[in-house]
């Protein structure tokens, strides 16, 4: 879709929106906070504590970007949705002037 100068790419808008929205699903079968195991095995609670705390402020730091990213792919995908209506919506009456003008 588009005209002089100016052209959007509506499928690359959704697939934009689809490529974020897998990655949302994939990234909801990975919880950083399970990366830091049990205590036993860093053979000290120091270093564990200090590690599970780690992986705890970055589950929070994902979590912040993940929601940032599903606001992204929602209004990737509104302005999708609101190019193709609008185009849509303009098709028959931009069509007509045209007709009339041949025909004038």
């Amino acid at each position: 879709m588009g005209g002089d100068g100016f052209d959007v790419d509506v499928d690359a808008l959704r697939g934009a929106a689809s490529g974020i929205g897998k990655t949302l699903h994939d990234r909801e079968v990975c919880e950083i906070r399970g990366v830091c195991g049990d205590a036993e095995q860093y053979g000290s609670d120091a270093v564990h504590g200090a590690f599970a705390d780690f992986c705890g402020r970055w589950q929070y730091g994902v979590e912040v970007l993940l929601d940032d990213a599903e606001g992204i792919r929602d209004a990737l995908g509104r302005a999708a949705s609101a190019y193709q209506a609008t185009d849509e919506g303009m098709r028959d009456p931009l069509q007509g002037a045209a007709r009339a003008m041949g025909e004038a």
